[in-house]
């Protein structure tokens, strides 16, 4: 792993656990849930259809690699810990899948950064996908 990365896992967020979102809290540095850096921005190699769905307003990753756009989020370095309860929240396997996709980093947040962690590095991350979506949900206007 790389020098400047603490933790074990590497994750992608896109939607409510980014930073000014409503469950950020759950992710940020210093959370109970466990410990957590942040990494940088990042945008995902593959296309993939983002939409807003459900009466909560709730970003869904559809998986459908190919289809939609780019998505732009954050990476965190994230331990065991709170990789674990970020699986909850995202209720796996129910509604959503955890699996690695490579996501490239635009930026790097560090104070340090490591020459593995420049800009423009494709990493191996966590991502959060809905694999069992409705049809009709590829209608909705895709977001980035």
């Amino acid at each position: 792993m790389f020098k400047r990365i603490m933790f074990e896992h590497l994750v992608f967020v896109y939607g409510t656990l980014k930073r000014s979102e409503p469950n950020h809290h759950l992710i940020q540095p210093g959370s109970a849930a466990g410990q957590s850096i942040l990494v940088g921005a990042g945008q995902t190699k593959n296309k993939f259809p983002l939409v807003i769905a459900t009466k909560y307003n709730i970003p869904h990753l559809l998986d459908a690699v190919g289809t939609g756009s780019f998505v732009a989020g954050e990476i965190y370095s994230v331990d065991q810990s709170m990789l674990e309860n970020l699986d909850v929240l995202e209720g796996i396997p129910k509604h959503y899948q955890r699996r690695t996709e490579s996501i490239l980093l635009q930026e790097s947040l560090l104070t340090e950064p490591s020459t593995e962690l420049k800009p423009n590095t494709l990493l191996n991350c966590w991502i959060y996908v809905c694999g069992n979506f409705k049809e009709e949900l590829l209608q909705l206007p895709f977001l980035t």
